[in-house]
């Protein structure tokens, strides 16, 4: 192994495979303890590249052999717990290799470093909008609710540990070498290594939190370090530079705030300004509570503005408002010059060209009477007859049909005697009033109708906002109130009835969530709030349970990948997988159970793999009994099962013939040293010793043998 490592270095060498698995491509980062490089995982079908982080063996210094491996299972032990979350790297693997270090492989997060993102210097053109750095803030904190949530604090917010994914647009927090956890909730061991983590931790200067330098971080810590990364993005300035007030050690930055928004900026200012508190009981406690501030904020953002129109401002000369006077309309003191033709009979329909209307019909009973009636009028002025007509006048008779100007009625001008001249003139004002009333008439009534449709239409469609937006009533009279004569009166009565139909529906499936959240069925209220739509007027009744319902789920489907977590870190995969499938569904860790599934099935199946090399392993030196305990380990759906059974009862057979020949040999040699001791000379005194007990009762013969 040691062709990994350069020579004279503890960097790993480009192109070496690791474990026959991981070959490093080039390169990221290197730090005081530990180096970064890009590998390829080539054990996986697809070989994805993956992130590998290298904590070196350094024989030259033994002491920083036990800081660099405690510092390893530190950092594993945080991963193993965060990496279940979304926004997070997930962990793939860790290891340590003797006199080559340790090794923590990491997911590979494709995206953008917030660093390459932020503004330059003050005076750049790229300066955040306080929209977008108020929406940042909240990406960033819904990842840090759960951090803190596990008791851990990552310490070391900065910008080239912030990642925006490419994929999906979210914000991913990489880099947790420096994590600790609250105080409070440490073992001895944890507060041992995060204290040598607090002396040696690196970080570029201004995003730190005033306490944290002195080797004390809480919780709000990063929220310090990231309200620091809010100024660089909104101001351009360098957290490195930033000005602090000599008094309240406050930092000095609203002042080069670009306002585009005066309350808004107000209002963002104020919640950045607590997240820098240089006192940690003037900042915000909890990630909900700055959560809660951003959502109020970023909320005003999402109403929209009603435009009003400003009466006081207004120009008369817009044409799109008011209709000027048509320029060529007759002027009242040029009647006296216009001749008015006059035909010698009207037909049943006669069609007159005319300014204002065109191509209208004039029926006969109108105009009732002929040219005799007309004739009738004497002539007054003779000899003062004009010859000529004006160019206007011959535009219109030569509009008219040839018949109507056969007999013309000319317009004399005013002679001696004047009543005539009024006669003459009280005719014309009932001709033209008679065209006149049956020209607005007609148009008049045309106007209503073409007028009229609109309206109705405007009516149906006010009703169909006011549904949308929960004015059930409102909506239900206005398409009501539509008359039968209106093209969308049917077309109403129709919605009514639906809209009726649908809101019965849905007060009942109110009613239902509502059973539902107090028999606490949360897969059922939010199952039926999702069918309820997005109605304003029944969101706000059951907005509130469905949310309480989504978090019940959520804490439920963590519980389960918490314990399938640890199952599997057992290599219980049986188990772990039946954990993760009693996850409730709609959870926000569907993704995570979706790929932990895909993970232990495969570990699953290695592990059966194992269990039978095993078992085949202890078979071959003859312990049978281990190898079926080996056996008996492997799921009934592994690929490896059939064999497995059959293994087991060969191996149960021959551990039965292997006991049986125990037993026999054992009494074997129970009987072999049973004629062994038999044959002894301690054998022989004892069998002896009943002789010697009769020739105690027959004194006699002792006597004569000693004689």
């Amino acid at each position: 192994m040691s062709n990994l490592l350069e020579k004279n270095s503890n960097a790993l060498i480009v192109g070496s495979i690791i474990q026959g698995r991981y070959q490093v491509l080039n390169k990221i980062k290197g730090g005081a303890l530990s180096r970064t490089y890009l590998v390829q995982d080539m054990g996986q079908p697809n070989e994805p590249k993956c992130v590998l982080k290298h904590y070196p063996y350094n024989k030259e210094i033994p002491r920083l052999y036990k800081t660099n491996m405690r510092l390893f299972l530190k950092e594993a032990k945080h991963l193993q717990v965060l990496s279940i979350h979304p926004q997070i790297p997930r962990l793939i693997d860790y290891f340590g290799i003797t006199d080559q270090g340790w090794y923590l492989i990491q997911e590979l997060v494709d995206g953008r470093l917030l660093n390459n993102m932020l503004p330059m210097s003050e005076y750049s053109d790229n300066c955040w909008s306080c929209q977008d750095v108020a929406q940042f803030i909240h990406d960033v904190c819904e990842p840090l609710q759960f951090i803190h949530s596990q008791k851990i604090i990552h310490c070391d917010l900065k910008p080239n540990n912030i990642i925006r994914r490419t994929t999906d647009d979210q914000i991913v927090l990489i880099d947790f070498g420096s994590a600790q956890y609250i105080p409070g909730f440490q073992t001895n061991e944890d507060a041992s290594v995060a204290s040598l983590r607090t002396k040696i931790t690196v970080s570029p200067s201004g995003y730190l939190a005033p306490e944290q330098l002195n080797g004390q971080p809480h919780a709000c810590s990063d929220f310090y370090a990231l309200g620091i990364i809010a100024i660089q993005a909104w101001t351009g300035l360098d957290p490195a530079r930033m000005k602090k007030d000599s008094h309240t050690g406050e930092v000095v930055w609203d002042q080069y705030v670009r306002i585009d928004d005066p309350e808004a900026c107000r209002q963002l200012v104020s919640i950045i300004a607590r997240m820098v508190q240089p006192d940690i009981s003037d900042r915000y406690r909890h990630a909900r509570d700055l959560l809660a501030d951003l959502d109020v904020f970023l909320n005003t953002f999402s109403v929209e503005e009603e435009t009003q129109l400003d009466y006081n401002h207004v120009s008369f000369e817009d044409s799109s408002l008011f209709k000027k006077p048509e320029e060529d309309l007759f002027d009242p003191d040029s009647l006296d010059d216009i001749e008015i033709p006059v035909p010698e009979s009207f037909s049943k329909e006669t069609f007159i060209q005319e300014d204002l209307f065109k191509q209208t019909l004039i029926q006969e009973d109108i105009l009732d009477f002929g040219h005799d009636e007309l004739s009738m009028l004497p002539d007054v002025g003779e000899g003062e007859e004009e010859n000529e007509q004006d160019a206007e006048q011959q535009t219109t008779s030569a509009e008219l049909t040839p018949e109507m100007q056969s007999t013309p009625f000319k317009r004399r001008k005013k002679g001696v005697m004047g009543l005539p001249m009024v006669a003459v003139c009280s005719v014309a004002v009932v001709v033209a009033n008679a065209l006149l009333i049956t020209f607005g008439l007609q148009h008049l009534i045309g106007g209503m109708v073409a007028s009229d449709t609109p309206q109705l239409d405007d009516d149906f469609q006010r009703a169909q906002d006011a549904y949308a937006q929960g004015a059930f009533e409102e909506a239900i009279a206005i398409a009501k109130a539509i008359p039968q004569q209106s093209p969308a009166y049917e077309s109403a009565q129709t919605t009514v009835t639906q809209w009726e139909q649908e809101w019965q529906a849905k007060q009942q499936k109110v009613e239902a969530i509502a059973a539902a959240h107090a028999a606490g069925d949360w897969q059922a209220v939010v199952a039926d709030g999702k069918s309820l739509g997005e109605n304003p007027l029944f969101r706000a009744k059951v907005g509130t349970m469905i949310e309480e319902a989504q978090f019940q789920i959520d804490v439920a489907a963590y519980q389960r990948v918490q314990k399938a977590f640890e199952l599997a870190t057992a290599y219980d995969f049986t188990t772990a997988l039946n954990t993760l499938k009693e996850a409730p569904p709609n959870s926000k860790f569907a993704n995570v159970i979706d790929e932990k599934v895909t993970e232990y099935e495969g570990k699953k199946q290695v592990r059966a793999q194992y269990n039978l090399q095993q078992a085949v392993n202890h078979a071959e030196a003859r312990e049978f009994s281990e190898a079926v305990a080996f056996l008996k380990q492997i799921p009934p759906e592994a690929s490896q099962s059939e064999l497995a059974q059959i293994k087991i009862i060969e191996y149960t057979e021959k551990q039965q013939i292997k006991e049986a020949y125990e037993r026999w040999s054992a009494a074997q040699a129970q009987n072999k040293a049973a004629r062994f001791v038999k044959n002894s000379p301690m054998a022989m005194d004892q069998t002896a010793q009943p002789a010697a007990m009769v020739s105690q009762v027959n004194p006699g013969l002792m006597w004569q043998n000693i004689a």
